[in-house]
């Protein structure tokens, strides 16, 4: 069973998103500091491409490569936190913008990804044109809404999956 912050009625789909993507930030960074790393981890890390200075011969060492990297974990925290401050929707680009640096994805199936692209056209259309240029059946609507659900709920079972062994 999924925590109620992640499938709760009473959250929009942009705020449960943020949710998700901000408690698997902090269990990257709890993973690393109690010696535990996953996907997660090491897409965090290479997303924003950052690397480990070494320090020059004449410099004195001041950390270990624990702490440097724990230095870069808690800087990407602040880098990803503008990118979900940013993010603007919640299409399958933006899905991925999101999820891609902290080593999440919500699958590859193609009914649930299609039912995501229907819905997002359909409420873009109402929300930012006034309009709507394609009617969706009532029975149309309800796949597309089931499908999404779906997609939500493997997204969040595939992050506690992560945050689990982050933090175990």
């Amino acid at each position: 069973m999924l925590p109620n912050q992640f499938v709760g009625a009473e959250m929009g789909s942009a705020e449960r998103l943020q949710l998700i993507c901000r408690a698997q930030v902090e269990a990257i960074i709890s993973g690393w500091l109690n010696k535990r790393i996953n996907r997660s981890t090491t897409a965090l890390l290479s997303f924003f491409k950052l690397a480990v200075e070494v320090e020059k011969p004449h410099e004195q060492i001041v950390s270990t490569n624990f702490d440097r990297i724990r230095k870069l974990l808690h800087e990407l925290k602040s880098s990803y936190s503008k990118v979900i401050q940013q993010n603007n929707g919640i299409d399958v680009y933006c899905l991925r913008n999101l999820l891609y640096p902290i080593g999440l994805d919500f699958g590859d199936d193609l009914n649930l990804v299609n039912s995501l692209r229907q819905l997002v056209v359909g409420r873009g259309d109402y929300a930012h044109r006034r309009r709507i240029t394609k009617l969706m059946s009532p029975k149309d609507a309800r796949g597309y809404v089931t499908d999404v659900l779906t997609l939500w709920r493997k997204l969040a079972e595939s992050a506690l999956e992560s945050q689990r062994e982050l933090t175990q």
